[in-house]
C-alpha cells in the first residue's frame, strides 16, 4: 500500500509538472520573452543619448539568454512572430535564408538609433523550420551568434529557426538498440561514362537473417544523403523498429552534377545497364521493379524522375525532393516523359517546401505541383508540402515517410515477377577500355603490359620482380580486360587509381 501511495504521489507530481509546463509554454509563447519590437523602439526613443546603449545592452543580454529568434504568437491565427536581433558596428545587416530565397538585400535589419543593435521582425506560419544567416554589409555571411541550433548542408552550417509547432524528426538519430550496419565500396568501370565510378553500399546486419532478396534504393547525391540527410540512421531505425524489412542503400555520388543529372543519357545508361546489374550480381537484392527504388533532391530529384520515366520497368519506386533547377526546355521534356509512363508503372513520393517558390529566381514549389499533376493521372503518388525551405533539414525529415510508402507493405504485398536486367558480357561492368586484338606467343610479360597500356595517358607502376610469359590470342577485348588476363595468368593483378595503374601480386593485402 505504501508503495502504491508513493507511485500515485509521483504520478500526481508528474502530471502537475506537465500541466505547469504546458501553461508556462502557452504564456511564454503569447508574451515576448524580452520585449516586443514596438516596446523596444519605445524604450529607445524615450532614453537619452547616453542611456540608449544601456537599453540596447539590457535587451541584448535578455535575447542572448532566451536564444534568438525570439518567438511570440502572432495576431494572425496559426502564425508566429520571429524577432531577429544581431549586434554589429556595421551600418547594414541583412537577413538571408529560406524565408526570402536567400536574397542578400531584400530583408534589411533596422539599426536602432544610438546603438549597435540591429533588429527585424517577421510573421511566419507556425510549424515552419527555416535555415538562415546574417549578411553584414552585403558580403560577410555569419551565423546567428545567439541561436545554438544549426543545420548542416553542402555549403556549411546555417542557423536554424524552429517555430512552436515544429516537430523535429526522431528517426535521424540512431535509437538505443539500433542494429549495426556495414559499408562496402563498389567500383564500376563505366563505358557509358568513360571511366571508373565508385559507389558506397549500406548493408544492415539484419540482411543475414533474410531468406528472400531485399529491396534496394539508389540515392543520387548519396554521400550527402549520408552526411546531411542521415539516411543510414533513418533506415536503421525503421528496420529495428519493424516499420520496414531490411533493405540495401546504394549511395551514388556525382562527378559533374550539373552535367550528369539533367537528362544525361550516359549517366542514365550507367545507372540502368552498369550499376544496377553490378549491384544485383554482388548482393542478394530484389530484381523486380517494385524492389528497386531511386531518389534524389533538387536536380538529383529531376534525375531520379528522368531515369524512371525514360527507362520504364526498371525502377518501380521513385522519390523526388524539391524537384528543380533544370532549364525550362528540359523540365518540359521531363513532364512529357512522365506523361508517357505506362499506368501504374511506379510509386512516386514527392515533397517540397512552401518556402521554395523563389529560390534564386526558381519556383520549385510550382515545379513540384506540375510534376504531381502529371503523375497523378496514371501513377500512385504521395505528395507533401511543408513550411520549410531548400534544406537537408526538410529532406531528411521526409525519408521515413517516403520509404515506408515504398516498402512498408512488403509483408502483405506479393512480390512481382523478377526482372533482372540484361547484364553486359562478363567483365563489362569492370572493363571499359577500347577493344584491342592481341596475338602473342611466349612474349615477355613486361613488354605486353607496355603495349596494352600505351597511348591511354596512363602511368604504370610495376614492381622490380615483374616477370612472366604470355601466350594469348584475343579479339576485340577491352584493353583493360586484356591487361587483367595476361597479368592474372602470371599470378599478378593491377589496381587502377585514376590515371595510375599499379601492378601487384594477386591476393596482396595492400591492393
Amino acid at each position: 500500500m505504501a508503495l502504491e501511495r508513493t507511485a500515485r504521489a509521483g504520478l500526481s507530481v508528474s502530471l502537475l509538472a506537465a500541466t505547469l509546463a504546458a501553461a508556462f509554454h502557452g504564456l511564454a509563447s503569447a508574451q515576448p520573452p524580452c520585449a516586443s519590437l514596438g516596446e523596444l523602439r519605445s524604450r529607445m526613443a524615450a532614453a537619452g543619448a547616453d542611456e540608449k546603449p544601456s537599453v540596447a545592452d539590457t535587451f541584448a543580454a535578455c535575447a542572448e539568454r532566451a536564444r534568438t529568434p525570439l518567438m511570440t504568437r502572432a495576431p494572425t491565427a496559426g502564425h508566429v512572430r520571429a524577432l531577429f536581433a544581431f549586434r554589429s558596428p556595421a551600418a547594414r545587416v541583412f537577413l538571408a535564408g529560406d524565408m526570402n530565397g536567400w536574397s542578400t538585400s531584400s530583408h534589411p535589419l533596422e539599426r536602432l538609433e544610438g546603438s549597435n543593435l540591429h533588429v527585424l521582425e517577421l510573421e511566419l506560419p507556425d510549424g515552419a523550420r527555416l535555415d538562415y544567416k546574417f549578411v553584414v554589409e552585403g558580403t560577410e555571411w555569419t551565423l546567428d551568434p545567439w541561436n545554438p541550433r544549426t543545420m548542416q548542408g553542402g555549403f556549411g552550417p546555417n542557423s536554424e529557426l524552429r517555430t512552436f509547432a515544429y516537430t523535429p524528426p526522431r528517426e535521424v538519430e540512431p535509437a538505443p538498440g539500433t542494429a549495426r550496419a556495414a559499408y562496402e565500396e563498389l567500383t564500376v568501370e563505366s563505358r557509358a561514362l568513360g571511366g571508373p565510378r565508385r559507389v558506397v553500399v549500406w548493408l544492415p546486419a539484419a540482411l543475414a537473417a533474410e531468406k528472400e532478396p531485399v529491396p534496394v534504393l539508389y540515392l543520387l547525391d548519396g554521400l550527402d544523403y549520408r552526411e546531411f540527410g542521415r539516411a543510414h540512421a533513418v533506415a536503421g531505425n525503421l528496420i529495428t523498429s519493424g516499420r520496414l524489412l531490411p533493405f540495401v542503400i546504394v549511395l551514388v555520388p556525382p562527378v559533374d552534377r550539373r552535367s550528369e543529372y539533367e537528362r544525361n543519357e550516359g549517366f542514365e545508361r550507367f545507372l540502368v545497364t552498369e550499376l544496377v546489374p553490378a549491384v544485383e550480381a554482388r548482393w542478394r537484392v530484389r530484381k523486380d521493379p517494385a524492389g528497386r527504388g531511386v531518389m534524389g533532391v533538387s536536380l538529383g530529384a529531376f534525375a531520379a524522375l528522368s531515369v524512371t520515366a525514360r527507362h520504364p520497368g526498371i525502377f518501380g519506386r521513385c522519390g523526388a525532393q524539391s524537384t528543380g533547377n533544370a532549364v525550362d526546355v528540359n523540365f518540359e521534356a521531363l513532364l512529357a516523359d512522365l506523361a508517357r509512363l505506362p499506368a501504374g508503372a511506379a510509386r512516386f513520393h514527392l515533397d517540397v517546401g512552401t518556402f521554395e517558390s523563389n529560390l534564386h529566381g526558381a519556383d520549385l514549389l510550382a515545379a513540384s505541383r506540375r510534376v504531381r499533376a502529371v503523375l497523378a493521372r496514371r501513377q500512385a503518388v504521395q505528395y507533401r508540402e511543408v513550411p520549410e525551405g531548400h534544406s537537408w533539414g526538410s529532406w531528411r525529415a521526409r525519408l521515413a515517410e517516403a520509404w515506408t510508402y515504398f516498402w512498408g507493405d512488403a509483408r502483405t504485398t506479393p512480390i512481382g515477377a523478377p526482372r533482372p536486367l540484361a547484364a553486359p558480357p562478363e567483365g563489362a561492368a569492370r572493363f571499359s577500355g577500347a577493344p584491342v586484338n592481341l596475338d602473342v606467343k611466349d612474349g615477355e610479360l613486361a613488354d605486353v603490359v607496355r603495349t596494352l597500356t600505351a597511348g591511354h595517358g596512363l602511368s604504370v607502376v610495376a614492381p622490380a620482380g615483374l616477370t612472366g610469359s604470355v601466350t594469348a590470342t584475343l579479339h576485340d577485348v577491352p584493353w583493360d580486360q586484356a591487361l587483367y588476363l595476361v597479368l592474372a595468368g602470371n599470378g599478378w593483378g593491377y589496381v587502377r587509381e585514376g590515371t595510375v595503374i599499379r601492378i601487384v601480386r594477386r591476393g596482396d593485402p595492400d591492393r
